[in-house]
């Protein structure tokens, strides 16, 4: 099972950009949710539901614990783009700007604007967005909000 293979490959270092490519069904979105602390890795045992403290025992004296607790302790913060961007129309309503600045976690909304280029879209309505904007923005919420672990999916 992929959450096995997981934990028994390289993980994210913490400064550094991590990428998980993937067929369909492989576990990318798994081990995201892993990471976000959102669930918990049953190491390819569905039917047992393992314990932080089982996880960090079992992995104590490895570098991957430091990982672990780190999740544990909600350390982690991880930030992603969804797929079906235009779904984010049915979330998100008003300007292109307002959105932004809502996420803007890293007070980089300057700077990430102007490497996506987006002057020309920042006044429009999100609904007004073609598929293409409507990605960059996503992009751009996502770099935007103070996260360890990023996700894009293209």
């Amino acid at each position: 099972m992929v959450l096995e293979k997981v934990l028994q490959l390289n993980y994210p270092a913490f400064g550094s950009i991590l990428g998980i490519l993937g067929r369909n069904g492989i576990g990318k979105s798994t081990a995201i949710k892993i990471l976000a602390g959102n669930i918990k890795p049953n190491l390819g045992e569905s039917e047992i539901e393992r314990s932080w403290e089982d996880l960090l025992k079992l992995y104590k004296g490895t570098e991957i614990y430091k990982l672990l607790e780190r999740i544990k302790n909600g350390e982690v913060k991880v930030a992603y783009k969804p797929q079906a961007v235009d779904l984010l129309t049915k979330k998100s309503e008003g300007k292109v700007i307002d959105m932004l600045r809502k996420v803007d976690q890293r007070n980089k909304f300057d700077i990430i604007v102007k490497e996506l280029t987006m002057e020309s879209i920042l006044d429009r309505e999100l609904s007004q967005l073609s598929g293409g904007e409507m990605q960059r923005v996503a992009i751009a919420a996502t770099i935007l909000k103070e996260a360890i672990i990023l996700r894009y999916y293209f």
